[in-house]
């Protein structure tokens, strides 16, 4: 069942749950339809609509297990106990009259929450058994009811007749939500957007790398614009192996796995897929991420990345840059989105918001202001660039799976975007992320070409005397190709 569950999407995933999950009779599904849509339709209308509402149904009921499950995972449930205890149980626990009643729910007009503690009330007494250790304290109900209404506004969204049975004009009503709870639209104003992100990031934050002596000179040290002194470096796919997590001392190698925050390989396992990586062939960090030559933001070959590496390696760097250029050469194609998750984390346990868009919206801890109803018609077209930067930053691990899981989501809801998302390697566990589409790239040192060009153009920018420039630029420089240790601190475009 979790294998069944866990690839598909939409109608494919419909089709699981009607075959693999259900497998009623046409009478009895029939009127497990019924029974499910009973909360928001007249009797009668859902048994006589059986055909149309069945798949709409399938696809709730299939993201609901799937959101259980993942949660599990979350709470480090093994798979081996998902399949051998949960399984059969899970297929009993969404055909049950009280649980269907309540996951239907969430197709009234206006359904904002279902009852979260309800079922965890029926799950507990109808269905789990206590030889299975299920982790009661750390699983979020709430979390996973939340995701499930937000998944089924997706689903009657896109099912013309599903919301014309429903009695229901979910754009308007979508626009008069927005109303209530923002007090007024703010309207998408590009202009005033690309203002907002060249103020934001266009210069280099080096608040904490800052001399007295560059200030007392009068020179423009803080205020280096990215563009000018961004070099791109290469990476590397690593879809099966994250080296930073494996080439590191046995000891905490152990440790790491023991916690569980580094998958237990057999050691010519982890040999394997270091060769593998080590011998596939390293590219611009740009190219992959969907940028041309002439720096054009284009949809990238995988649209769905995780861009890997240590503190200070470039990842948040890279996501501004790519904000900065789209706002600078004034394209409309494609809009960025940059969301740093910590910011949105905060917000979230503050109930400032719910989800990415709403986030966005509000405009709480965000670049700027804007208008949900209107970045939902670009989402849908596929116009956007959503940049998620530093999963790793997510301390909370309940916290954390809920992300990943509206991360996935996204995806889901709006299949022809772009995502790009950023953590740190050491704990980072790459399946869920696997699971949801997602391609691992690992950014590289940066090599001794781009560490000359990074010098000629942070010297070339930061000191006005010529002679002292150069003077400066070959002292270091002379430095890096004489010390290994410092050429390898030079290899970090932060400590560089």
């Amino acid at each position: 069942m979790l294998e069944l569950l866990l690839t598909p999407t939409g109608v494919a995933l419909g089709r699981v749950v009607l075959e693999k999950v259900l497998g009623f009779t046409t009478q009895a599904l029939e009127s497990y339809v019924e029974d499910f849509f009973k909360g928001c339709l007249t009797s009668g209308v859902a048994r006589l609509k059986a055909s149309t509402l069945k798949q709409p149904m399938a696809e709730a009921i299939g993201f609901f297990l799937q959101r259980f499950i993942k949660e599990l995972q979350f709470c480090d449930v093994p798979d081996t106990s998902v399949d051998h205890h949960y399984a059969g149980v899970l297929k009993r626990f969404v055909q049950d009259e009280g649980v269907s009643a309540i996951l239907g729910k969430a197709f009234e007009t206006g359904c904002k929450k279902i009852d979260a503690a309800q079922l965890e009330v029926i799950w507990a007494e109808r269905y789990q058994d206590s030889g299975w250790q299920f982790p009661a304290e750390d699983f979020d109900w709430r979390g996973v009811c939340k995701e499930y209404v937000v998944q089924v506004r997706g689903i009657v969204k896109a099912d013309g007749e599903l919301r014309a049975i429903l009695g229901s004009d979910l754009q308007e009503q979508s626009a008069a939500h927005l109303k209530q709870i923002a007090g007024r639209t703010v309207g998408f104003d590009l202009s005033q957007y690309r203002k907002a992100i060249l103020e934001q990031y266009g210069a280099l934050k080096l608040e904490s790398l800052g001399s007295s002596q560059y200030e007392r000179e009068g020179t423009n040290y803080r205020s280096l614009s990215l563009w000018e002194v961004f070099v791109a470096q290469e990476a590397r796919e690593c879809q099966e192996y994250l080296p930073q997590a494996y080439e590191i001392p046995k000891e905490h190698l152990q440790r790491y796995q023991q916690d569980g925050a580094i998958a237990d390989l057999e050691e010519a396992e982890v040999e394997r897929r270091r060769d593998f990586y080590r011998q596939s062939s390293a590219e611009s960090i740009l190219t992959i991420a969907g940028v041309t030559d002439d720096s054009a933001l284009v949809a990238p070959r995988h649209p769905y990345l995780v861009i890997l590496g240590d503190p200070g390696s470039g990842k948040s760097t890279l996501l501004r840059y790519l904000a900065v250029q789209w706002a600078r050469q004034e394209m409309a194609d494609q809009i960025p989105l940059l969301i740093e998750l910590r910011g949105y984390s905060q917000s979230r346990e503050k109930g400032e918001c719910q989800d990415f868009i709403e986030f966005v919206h509000r405009g709480s801890n965000w670049v700027n202001h804007l208008d949900q109803h209107q970045l939902e018609e670009w989402l849908t077209q596929g116009k956007v660039l959503v940049m998620l930067d530093g999963l790793d930053e997510v301390v909370d691990r309940q916290q954390r799976g809920t992300v990943l899981t509206q991360i996935h989501g996204l995806t889901q809801r709006y299949p022809q975007i772009t995502v790009l998302v950023t953590s740190r390697v050491i704990g980072y566990r790459a399946e869920a992320m696997r699971e949801a589409g997602f391609h691992h790239f690992m950014l590289q040192d940066l090599e001794d070409v781009q560490i000359a060009d990074f010098l000629q153009r942070w010297h070339d920018l930061t000191y006005r005397d010529e002679a002292e420039r150069q003077r400066k630029r070959e002292r270091l420089k002379a430095a890096i190709d004489r010390s290994k240790a410092i050429r390898e601190l030079a290899g970090n475009p932060l400590l560089l």
